[in-house]
């Protein structure tokens, strides 16, 4: 993943995130490590990197992106 340009940091440390499961799941989150935001445009992009070799037919969605502000 990467905001603006650069490698985003989730909360937990880590910048990678394997959607991989041998089952449909219906709600997963993730959260990104928290930064300040101005007015403004920004860009958020996914990257992938290719499936396990056991994974026939790679599907990935989106449903939202919540940004929400701390207080």
């Amino acid at each position: 993943m990467r905001w603006n340009g650069e490698p985003v940091t989730l909360a937990n440390g880590s910048e990678t995130v394997d959607f991989h499961r041998p089952y449909r799941t219906l709600l997963r989150d993730f959260t990104l490590a928290t930064r300040e935001l101005s007015a403004g445009a920004y860009t958020f992009e996914l990257m992938y990197d290719g499936a396990a070799e056991d994974v026939n037919r790679p599907e990935f969605g989106i449903d939202f992106v919540w940004v929400q502000e701390v207080r």
